[in-house]
Order: structure tokens, then sequence, then C-alpha cells
């Protein structure tokens, strides 16, 4: 945990700016249709003030407690806990940020784990609250999800340290939440997340180099 999310605005942006986000990581890879690299870059050095909240965003930021509620409901095995601001780091790569808006935990056990002589609160799961009028979502069940969303959800599950995300997408025009669950398979293990964090790393170096990316 780098910062709890009762920390000051002010300190949450600071820190977020060292490093990459589980938010960010798709507009690295440029697969965001909501910002671009070259946006991004000139966002962390300052030349740029933080993005306004749009429209979409305060439409998630309001939603997110009622989607994970619902999840919570479709899912009574589980403990959904967090608060969505918390901001966690990869213990190895500090630059490796996430702001998972749920972790999940298992309701059995109540998620308490011994290591050392610790005793500790395990996390089985990321969950990310999303909504969405109209996307390219799968079959309910899949992890069939729009790309910039699957960056985002393995990169939370790879800093938390986990095999399994879900995402809870509120379907605005029937008005339904569809649970979707993505696992650390091979393609993500050993493909996708070596390649993003390739990518996050260089644009970091870039940002120290001074060197933007391309106007998009």
């Amino acid at each position: 945990l780098v910062l709890p999310g009762s920390a000051p605005e002010a300190e949450w942006l600071e820190a977020r700016r060292h490093g990459i986000t589980a938010s960010e990581i798709a507009v690295v890879m440029g697969l965001s249709p909501y910002s671009s690299p070259f946006a991004l870059f000139h966002r962390k050095t300052g030349a740029l003030p933080g993005e306004e909240d749009k429209a979409v965003f305060e439409r998630g930021h309001v939603l997110e407690p009622y989607i994970a509620a619902k999840f919570g409901e479709r899912r009574p095995e589980f403990i959904v806990d967090g608060d969505g601001r918390s901001l966690y780091a990869h213990p190895e790569r500090p630059w490796q940020l996430a702001t998972p808006d749920r972790l999940i935990q298992d309701s059995g056990s109540c998620g308490i784990a011994e290591r050392d002589g610790v005793f500790y609160v395990e996390n089985l799961a990321v969950l990310e609250c999303k909504t969405d009028a109209g996307g390219d979502w799968g079959d309910e069940g899949s992890d069939d999800i729009p790309v910039h969303y699957r960056a985002q959800v393995l990169w939370q599950m790879d800093v938390m340290g986990v095999t399994t995300g879900y995402v809870a997408c509120l379907l605005m025009r029937p008005w339904k939440v569809r649970v979707y669950e993505l696992t650390m398979d091979t393609q993500a293990e050993y493909h996708d997340l070596p390649l993003m964090r390739m990518e996050a790393r260089h644009f970091l170096d870039r940002i120290d180099l001074g060197d933007p990316p391309d106007v998009d």
C-alpha cells in the first residue's frame, strides 16, 4: 500500500505521477479511447493540467458503489472490500501502480492468512466496476471485454499478486450488470504482461530523458 484512500488529493496525484497506473497502461500501449501517450507524457511532466473528469468518468465514479454491491449480491461467497482510492505498488517494481475499485476475499476463511508468524488479509482477486452504453462486450461469464479494460485488469492483477480479476459492467441501455472473469493464463503471464511492463518502463524512461512521444 503506497497511499490509503483517505490521503489528500494532491498527495495521491503526486504519487501517481512517478509511475504507471492500471488506468494508464492502456494509454501507454496506445489502446485507450480516452487519451494518448503524447497527452499522458505532458500531464506527468506537468506541461498539461490533470485531465478533468469527463461525463463518462463521473458517471463511473457515481455508479461504482452500486455496481460493486450488485456484484456482491451475485457472488455472496466473497467479501468485497476497498474504497477504489487506495494506491498500491508492485513490491519489486515500485513504478507499477494500481488503484483497484474493490478487492475480493474469501468469506469462508474471512481472508486471513499467516506467513512467518504475521497474520494478514489475503486477497483472492480484484474487481473493476465499469459502465457502458454499448461497447464491445462478450457473453457474461467470459473474459471477452474491451481490450483497454483487459490491459487495466491484468495490470491490477499483476500489482496485487492475484490470479483472477473480475469486471462487473453495468450496461446502461438494458440497465443490467454483467460479470466477466479474467485469469492469469499463459497468454497473460508470458506474453501480455511482459510486453506491457516493457512499454511502461520505456515510457517512464522517455519522461526521464525529456523525449515525448509523437503527436497522434
